[in-house]
């Protein structure tokens, strides 16, 4: 089965110095001081009233240098909140700059280990992100269409698939679509909906769950193992 990788849009920014640690660490909802080198974590950037700002990635580069992965316009980045905070000549707080970032599936993590500089945690669970150097990759713009309220989920996936294999001449055998709002899978069940896939020729096999109190739009009826 092929991994899959997109590049998305991100922002860069660094903080160097003696100080930069506890500059990051007073001012993150992450435990900074904890982060080894070479290692990285997630964190929020909150205002004086503990309202969210901000997301980013934090990686630490060496003990008194940071990276700081943001997100794109036009979200904000919380950069002015560390600049406001920034009083010591010890920490020097660079950027940011636009970049862009490779998102991958982890089995491409050792097949990626050249792409950049830089790996940090993904946004959920399996997923690295690498800082993209090659020219080459650019992102694939689809249409407006696919983000309206009425488009399938699988809309976007299906044009992101049709779009890889034109491209490169390929065939993918298998997707498989993760709902973000499921943070909790059977073990084991990726693989056997995917057996189940190549066993009997289907055309997509999808989990569900007994009807509790969910939205009438996320109820299916059943007959045998069709919806």
């Amino acid at each position: 089965m092929n991994g899959v990788a997109v590049v998305r849009p991100r922002r860069i920014a660094w903080v160097e110095g003696p100080d930069a640690c506890d500059l990051l660490h007073g001012l993150l909802t992450a435990d900074i001081r904890a982060v080894p080198v070479g290692g990285a974590v997630r964190s929020l950037v909150l205002d004086a009233q503990g309202h969210l700002v901000a997301r980013m990635a934090v990686a630490r580069d060496a003990g008194d240098a940071f990276t700081l992965v943001l997100d794109p316009p036009p979200a904000p980045d919380g950069m002015a909140v560390i600049g406001a905070h920034h009083v010591s000549e010890d920490a020097e707080v660079l950027g940011p700059e636009d970049a862009r970032v490779l998102v991958a599936t982890d089995d491409l993590a050792p097949a990626l280990a050249g792409a950049g500089d830089l790996q940090v945690p993904g946004a959920i669970p399996g997923t690295i992100e690498v800082l993209a150097d090659d020219p080459a990759l650019v992102a694939r713009e689809r249409g407006i269409e696919l983000a309206a309220d009425d488009a399938p989920v699988d809309a976007a996936v299906r044009h992101a698939v049709e779009t890889w294999e034109r491209e490169t001449a390929s065939r993918i055998d298998v997707i498989v679509i993760l709902y973000g709002n499921v943070p909790v899978r059977a073990d084991g069940i990726i693989d056997q909906c995917v057996d189940h896939l190549v066993r009997t020729q289907c055309d997509s096999v999808r989990t569900v769950a007994a009807v509790t109190k969910q939205h009438p739009d996320w109820v299916h009826r059943l007959e045998g193992d069709r919806m």
